[in-house]
């Protein structure tokens, strides 16, 4: 059971979703200043010189996720829109992560208008790869991307909890 509450600075937020915190933190700090991505810390913004950004749990998982859809080559708008359908819903699915959980978008096409212009989108969760299957046949004309989520949200309840007991390694990596 995760501790609470917790409270990660940039460099822990790194290390939790595997990066260098001493090389790739300016990832975080992109992700936390761009508004199209749309994560606020909250804990705390920083007032001023010398001040500190610090994250709860939920931010941490919307900078996993975040990353997660870039390295899919989503553009950061489209990547903004899914945090925002999944918001408070990640923390949740923290706790009772399966490795087979599935993140599924769901784009609306519109052959021949510009790609400026904003596409419904739909965002569900898929217990396994047979739900996820029945998403996709019944939304034959629509872009149905799967992203697997359950092993990053599994690697984040492990790694927040060895934080959240002081035995932090810049190593501690999600990735499987």
């Amino acid at each position: 059971m995760l501790a609470n509450p917790q409270v990660f600075s940039t460099e822990q937020v790194a290390g939790l979703i595997g990066l260098d915190p001493k090389k790739d933190s300016w990832r975080i700090l992109k992700f936390a200043e761009s508004r199209e991505y749309g994560i606020q810390p909250s804990i705390s913004s920083p007032r001023g010189s010398g001040s500190r950004r610090l994250y709860d749990l939920g931010n941490v998982c919307e900078f996993a996720l975040a990353l997660r859809l870039l390295e899919t080559g989503m553009r950061s708008a489209a990547i903004g829109k899914v945090l925002k359908q999944v918001k408070g819903k990640l923390v949740a699915r923290l706790q009772t992560a399966e490795k087979s959980l599935y993140l599924v978008i769901i784009r609306t096409p519109h052959p021949g208008k510009p790609l400026a212009e904003k596409r419904p989108q739909e965002v569900r969760f898929a217990e396994d790869i047979g739900a996820a299957t029945k998403i996709l046949k019944s939304r034959r004309d629509d872009d149905v991307l799967f992203i697997p989520v359950g092993s990053m949200l599994r690697g984040l309840r492990t790694n927040s909890e060895v934080v959240s007991n002081a035995v932090y390694s810049p190593k501690l990596s999600f990735r499987t």
